[in-house]
């Protein structure tokens, strides 16, 4: 569309980048002074962290018309792709974030982008010191509100503006009646190319993308990358929903929710536990530990019956009583216990009373 001069701004002191349009492109494009004009006029007094910033508008000696914008450091993300590879799911979360954030404001003011791709998005640093800024507004569209009084509707009915690749379905029908959330689309197509280095549909046909986003058919990311958890595919299945009322109604929900997919891949999948714990081996022997199971089997019934009881030894049987002499009884009282006599208790009294008589008789005679 034009040449992009560095320069340095003589009164603000700071290096400065000058936008001029060719002027082969004014020969014959009557519009594109229109679309040039439109971007300085999208741009006035609008500051945000994350988007080129405007600093003066003008015409040249010879009539060819310039934008002056900040100069940014870094380069454009496709480049940092082609050079560096896929993305760090931490610093695809920073792209995302910071896109998000200056296109909420800019919605919020009426303004569309409708071209946001990698070539458009300026990037530099990385890791916690990453910073992106949206530029290239030749195809913004303002709605209707914003603009009274200040621009006419450079976008005819039916008219395709944009890349094919990161055109949602509706803004290929007719990007005059295309609204935010096409720009949302565009991120998420981003988002996608950043990821796994590819498109998402990847066709540059009209007919054969309608084909393939009416039904989303599209690589999953999680297939293509260990680390993309299976809740990124659920938003990008959002984002590509082919209809809008499905899709995320805000760059700020979108954010969010992207953030919170990219942190479910710090959430390990949950283990099956078991219904009874194993209880950790001590080192030590332990009272606390049950005995094992084998020893509180019961023993079997055969070896709880006591062993058989040998029979007694057998006596011979007693000899049938005879009568003791006076001297036989006193020698009964040499053997075995065992073998004593027994005696009652009567025939102990009648012996102590013939002893007693015969004492009696006895002092009786001498005393005679």
């Amino acid at each position: 569309m034009g040449t992009i001069w560095a320069g340095e701004h003589l009164t603000l002191r700071r290096r400065v980048a000058v936008k001029f349009i060719a002027a082969e492109l004014l020969a014959v494009n009557p519009q594109a002074r229109e679309r040039f004009d439109r971007e300085a006029q999208v741009l006035t007094n609008f500051r945000h962290p994350h988007v080129v910033e405007l600093i003066a508008s003008g015409a040249a000696s010879d009539g060819t018309p310039y934008i002056v914008l900040e100069l940014m450091e870094g380069e454009p993300l496709i480049n940092r792709l082609e050079r560096d590879g896929v993305f760090e799911l931490d610093d695809l979360r920073r792209v995302v974030e910071q896109l998000a954030d200056g296109l909420d404001k800019l919605h919020r003011r009426g303004v569309i982008h409708r071209d946001i791709k990698a070539e458009n998005v300026f990037i530099a640093g990385e890791g916690a010191n990453l910073q992106v800024k949206l530029f290239d507004f030749g195809l913004a569209r303002v709605s209707a509100e914003a603009t009274v009084g200040l621009w006419g509707k450079l976008t005819k009915a039916g008219m395709r503006v944009g890349t094919n690749e990161y055109m949602s379905p509706e803004q290929m029908l007719n990007a005059a009646e295309a609204n935010h959330t096409a720009d949302l689309w565009a991120v998420a197509v981003v988002a996608y190319l950043l990821m796994i280095a590819g498109f998402p549909f990847r066709t540059q046909k009209v007919g054969e993308l309608f084909a393939l986003i009416s039904v989303r058919q599209f690589e999953r990311p999680s297939t293509a990358r260990d680390d993309v958890p299976a809740a990124v595919d659920a938003w990008f299945e959002r984002c590509f929903e082919p209809q809008i009322d499905k899709r995320f109604t805000s760059a700020r929900e979108m954010a969010a929710a992207f953030r919170e997919a990219i942190a479910a891949k710090a959430a390990p999948a949950p283990q099956p536990q078991p219904s009874h714990p194993a209880q950790p081996f001590p080192s030590q022997p332990s009272a606390a530990i049950p005995p094992p199971v084998s020893a509180m089997i019961p023993p079997p019934v055969s070896a709880m019956i006591p062993p058989p009881v040998s029979a007694p030894p057998a006596y011979p049987a007693p000899a049938a009583p005879v009568a003791l002499s006076r001297n036989d009884a006193i020698n009964a009282a040499s053997l075995d216990p065992d073998l004593r006599p027994l005696k009652s208790k009567n025939g102990l009294w009648i012996a102590l009373g013939v002893v007693a008589l015969i004492l009696v008789a006895v002092a009786v005679h001498f005393l005679a």
